[in-house]
């Protein structure tokens, strides 16, 4: 296992762990636009792909141990819950229908 890929991911998940409480408290904002909305939801996609390409390539090289798979398994509920709120929110802006996120991420 790449010491530097995990290094990596171990970063992202913090970084992950901050943008999660930013967004909260942006996407609860009731003057929050379209175009507000839509750039937050860009800008969290992409880092989404970066972590996810960081968990492929981890995944790829194999001999993943408990705690590195519970970081990843717990890192990809955080982007599925992040994407589903943004999601949403562009969503309840634009008046169409909302659809509820998977709470699976582990405590």
């Amino acid at each position: 296992m790449d010491p530097a890929l995990v290094e990596s991911l171990i970063e992202q998940g913090m970084i992950a762990d901050r943008l999660e409480s930013d967004i909260e408290t942006i996407l609860t904002k009731k003057d929050l636009n379209l175009r507000q909305a839509m750039a937050i939801y860009t800008a969290l996609t992409e880092a989404e792909a970066t972590c996810r390409a960081t968990i492929q390539l981890i995944l790829e090289e194999g001999d993943v141990d408990e705690d590195l798979q519970m970081l990843i398994d717990n890192l990809n509920a955080l982007w599925d819950d992040l994407s589903a709120a943004c999601a949403n929110k562009l969503c309840e802006i634009q008046g169409i229908a909302q659809f509820e996120p998977d709470q699976q991420r582990k405590q």
